[in-house]
């Protein structure tokens, strides 16, 4: 009998699955690999962490209200946009890479 192969799933029904969860979406937040106003696809996303969309769906309404994303009727969670009007926090650790990657998103 052959066994199937064996998928790591991270424990996202525990703190510290969750909390790892977190830390992948919001890196992906900061990083820009969300286009700003581009709608966020949790069945796309939820595929690609390999976590379900219930503990996806959790996270990113925990960044919404930290205000990473933005949430639309009939669209669900969208990537912030980027205004000038608005103060952005830059750690000085992040640097010059950080300020380019902004930049750089702001051009996509």
């Amino acid at each position: 009998m052959t066994q199937s192969p064996t998928v790591h799933r991270p424990a996202a029904r525990t703190s510290a699955g969750q909390a790892e969860l977190y830390g992948a979406v919001k890196a992906m937040a900061v990083r820009f690999d969300f286009k700003p106003g581009e709608r966020i696809n949790e069945v796309e996303l939820a595929r690609r962490l390999n976590v379900s969309r219930t503990p996806l769906r959790e996270v990113l309404n925990q960044l919404m209200v930290e205000g990473f994303l933005t949430r639309s009727v009939n669209r669900g969670f969208i990537a912030r946009l980027l205004d000038d009007s608005q103060p952005v926090r830059i750690p000085r650790r992040a640097g010059s890479g950080h300020r380019a990657r902004r930049v750089r998103a702001c051009q996509r």
